[in-house]
């Protein structure tokens, strides 16, 4: 699945048991309801010390970001209370959003009204 939108929140790495890391950030975007913000908490999850994933993120992504975001939904069950499930939504890549904000300043700016064919 796909979701664009602008990272509003990037919370700090946290570790998890003694092998994993993960990252939580947050996308909103203006798919709710009416048009109203929606917001979207997203995991990115790897080995701790070995992947390059998080640090690859926090280099590249900032808040205020127009980012594509590629995730997976996950859903598990609580093993110590049958029939309670949890989701997430696994982010598995990141990228600047194909038509950003800026993109989209720079043609309308651009003041060539000509259609190129």
């Amino acid at each position: 699945m796909k979701l664009t939108g602008t990272i509003t929140n990037i919370y700090p790495t946290e570790r998890v048991g003694d092998k994993y890391a993960k990252l939580l950030f947050i996308v909103t975007n203006d798919s709710g309801y009416e048009g109203k913000d929606a917001h979207f908490p997203f995991e990115v999850f790897e080995k701790a010390d070995e992947g390059t994933r998080i640090p690859d993120f926090l280099k590249y992504n900032k808040e205020g970001r127009e980012v594509d975001v590629e995730f997976d939904i996950r859903g598990r069950e609580n093993p110590n209370k049958a029939g309670q499930w949890f989701a997430s939504l696994s982010a598995w890549k990141v990228s600047k959003a194909s038509d950003s904000k800026e993109e989209l300043e720079a043609a309308e700016t651009n003041g060539d009204d000509e259609v190129p064919f």
